[in-house]
């Protein structure tokens, strides 16, 4: 009986036991089971439609739930086409029409009466598709709407009426029945035709916009943004390259960005203003008339500046007025122009509140400017920096540049920490050349926290 006993359990020692991993999963599941219907479409939610659509094979109760889906629509059609280094008319309306047709199925079996967001970011599509798209948006109430359509970058074909379809989507007036554009808190247009009408009509009909941006586009000449319950927080233009008259009435207003012609804007309550962004031939125009724009400054708390490509008269670094409310300043240059680093020890020392400091380098043209010794470097004559936190995006470690960090670090006495962000990988030399020499610098000054990226 006993030699019995002893062979049960002998085989009941041989049956494997579930492991900890198992019963952990066993456990997942069976929570995910007992979940009502309304809380899986929430978390389906939070992944993108891909994945949310990809759970269908699951079970027969997972088949249906992501037509359920109320968050971000990211339909991303560029990424794979950026990636080919030449591509015919045909390829690329051939797999943009697979695309589009996807897009239909999926906005077309959406069941949930509102959605989060639609991003659509496509090379060559009918303006029709982008109409139906919009208006199905728009009846589901969507919050923020984004839509980049550059065209004819990457298709390579010379024919006519290539061209004419390559041509910018109009985003005119043909929404008027759905009368829903008044649920969107962001809009973003890149490369889409709007004039200041549609613009003006858009912002009259968003009682909750609170980000716009628009870039690229060949119409807008003259806008005014104002209104008394316009609850505008952020706002952005990037090349409008016909774009004279800009005036801005916005005392909700925090962040302003500019990057293009010279133009004339004019600012009017916006005491919220605390955020400004400034590039292109506009920027050369401010730095021009700083004094002018002296009240504006002073209430800034970041102020970011792209230099690249313009031509400042060394006469008005000694003229910047004074930004006392400044806490980050972020300024890019071209790496070959040393010059600019000037501008930048001229801005640091209008700056005595400046908490971040923010330097990238970009590469365009070619070498010029000046080689400095570390005693008479730009950067040695400032004093009584109160800077905290200073980032060096693109650092090359070339000797101009190395230098200007060793006299801000021996300058800036309160500095605590330092981010470097070598070139990009895709330059492996340069990456490695600038990561050694940021390793180096780490070892000079052990005193600080040094963030290597």
């Amino acid at each position: 009986m006993n030699r019995e006993r002893d062979n049960m359990d002998s085989d009941c020692n041989c049956i494997s036991q579930p492991t900890e991993k198992e019963i952990k999963e066993t456990n997942v599941e069976d929570f995910f089971w007992k979940l009502p219907d309304d809380i899986l479409e929430k978390i389906l939610s939070l992944l993108t439609i891909e994945e949310a659509a990809s759970t269908s094979v699951l079970s027969s109760r997972w088949r249906y739930l992501w037509t359920f889906f109320s968050g971000c629509l990211d339909f991303n059609g560029r990424h794979k086409m950026m990636r080919l280094k030449s591509i015919t008319c045909e390829v690329l309306c051939r797999d943009s029409q697979r695309f589009v047709s996807w897009i239909d199925r999926v906005l077309g079996s959406l069941k949930y009466p509102t959605i989060e967001e639609l991003r659509i970011r496509l090379e060559v599509v009918s303006g029709s598709d982008i109409d139906n798209w919009i208006k199905i948006a728009l009846e589901k109430r969507v919050q923020r709407l984004e839509l980049d359509l550059f065209k004819g970058r990457i298709c390579h074909c010379s024919k006519f009426d290539c061209y004419e379809k390559c041509k910018a989507y109009n985003f005119a007036l043909q929404f008027d029945s759905v009368s829903n554009f008044g649920s969107l808190t962001s809009l973003r247009l890149r490369c889409v035709d709007v004039t200041n009408e549609v613009l003006e009509h858009l912002l009259s009909s968003c009682p909750f916009l609170e980000v716009l941006s628009v870039e690229d586009t060949q119409y807008l000449t003259s806008f005014r943004i104002s209104g008394p319950s316009l609850k505008l927080k952020h706002l952005q233009f990037s090349g409008c390259t016909k774009l004279m008259n800009l005036e801005i009435c916005a005392r909700n207003l925090i962040s302003f960005s500019y990057f293009g012609p010279k133009t004339n804007v004019s600012y009017e309550n916006v005491e919220s203003l605390s955020e400004v962004s400034f590039g292109g031939p506009y920027l050369s125009y401010v730095i021009r008339d700083l004094h002018q724009l002296s009240s504006l400054f002073m209430q800034l708390q970041t102020l970011k500046l792209n230099l690249v490509n313009l031509t400042v008269p060394g006469k008005l670094l000694g003229k910047i007025p004074a930004l006392p409310n400044l806490k980050h300043l972020k300024m890019t240059i071209g790496v070959a122009d040393k010059r600019y680093l000037i501008h930048c020890s001229a801005f640091l020392k209008a700056s005595p509140s400046l908490y971040k400091f923010t330097l990238e380098t970009i590469f365009v043209g070619g070498p010029n400017g000046l080689d400095w010794n570390f005693k008479d470097h730009p950067c040695v004559g400032l004093r009584g920096l109160n800077l905290r936190v200073f980032e060096f995006i693109g650092f090359t470690g070339f000797p101009p540049y190395f230098e200007f960090v060793m006299c801000l670090i021996c300058t800036a006495t309160l500095l605590e920490k330092i981010i470097i962000h070598p070139p990009k990988r895709c330059q492996p030399e340069l990456y490695q050349f600038g990561r050694d020499r940021a390793i180096q610098l780490r070892a000079m000054f052990p005193h600080l926290e040094f963030v290597i990226l």
